[in-house]
């Protein structure tokens, strides 16, 4: 989970864990997402700020496609101000709400990020 936002990130991060899902992350700047992602073995999925501390993380995503990890944005920014390149990801709006984003985790290819799907 690539989220600044430290109340954000505990929440989500708590939110997942009580669906059953572990958590990698979260971490709070793109330096820090590359450095999981270099370290990690398996990742069923990613939520993905897109605007981390000033920093544009669609590299990132770039990654975690390379990888074949599917991800969502979970984001300030509205779905039409994303790249036409990452229009297949989905994006939910902040502020959300928990069952928004276990939806669209559940709903990435393989239904298996948030167990239960």
């Amino acid at each position: 989970m690539l989220e600044d936002d430290y109340l954000i990130a505990t929440a989500l991060a708590d939110m997942l864990m009580s669906q059953g899902a572990s958590v990698a992350g979260p971490v709070a700047s793109v330096i820090d997402a590359g450095h999981l992602l270099e370290k990690a073995d398996r990742l069923d999925g990613a939520i993905v700020d897109i605007n981390v501390a000033g920093t544009v993380a669609y590299g990132i995503v770039e990654l975690l496609e390379e990888r074949g990890v599917p991800c969502i944005f979970v984001t300030g920014y509205k779905a039409s101000g994303i790249p036409e390149r990452f229009s297949h990801i989905p994006c939910i709006e902040k502020p959300t709400g928990c069952s928004a984003i276990i939806d669209a985790l559940r709903r990435l290819p393989g239904g298996h990020v948030v167990p239960g799907a």
